[in-house]
């Protein structure tokens, strides 16, 4: 009777195998941390133009429905929009403000409010400059208050 010894390989994986699968995720994640972060930032920046089309949009189509007989506008801060009733934001009635949100890493260049005019949503031709780290995005108003980017 013949007795053989084999040496059996124990289960599992051995720290240099680990050690490369963990390399591997840590390159990859190196690679595609950047990447993600611009991604995050043009998507922001997408955003921000979009809420403000939409809240000057409302304002607008606020004025054109005569809402209260009364002109409509949007003031631009640093931190939010907000929707108001007047013929300026300094003599607006505070109880009608609409106030919306806005991401602090995007900065706006451009005039502080826009009012439109009641029955036609006519305002001053202006435009913005919505711009963060990387990319600028600009928004033109013309006097019929019509809106394009």
């Amino acid at each position: 009777m013949q007795q053989s010894f084999s040496a059996k390989r124990p289960n599992g994986f051995t720290f240099i195998e680990v050690s490369v699968v963990i390399a591997i995720f840590a390159i990859f994640a190196a690679l595609g941390l950047p990447l993600a972060s611009n991604m995050y930032e043009d998507f922001m920046l997408v955003s921000e133009r979009d809420q403000l089309l939409s809240v000057m949009r409302k304002a607008r189509n606020m004025s054109i429905i005569n809402k209260n007989s009364s002109d409509h506008g949007v003031h631009i801060a640093s931190d939010s929009l907000t929707v108001f009733e007047g013929l300026s934001y300094a003599a607006r009635d505070q109880d009608k403000d609409e106030e919306f949100p806005r991401f602090s890493s995007v900065n706006t260049v451009g005039p502080q409010e826009v009012v439109f005019q009641v029955f036609s949503g006519r305002t001053t031709s202006t435009s913005f400059s919505l711009s963060n780290s990387t990319k600028t995005i600009k928004v033109f108003i013309n006097e019929e208050g019509n809106i394009d980017w």
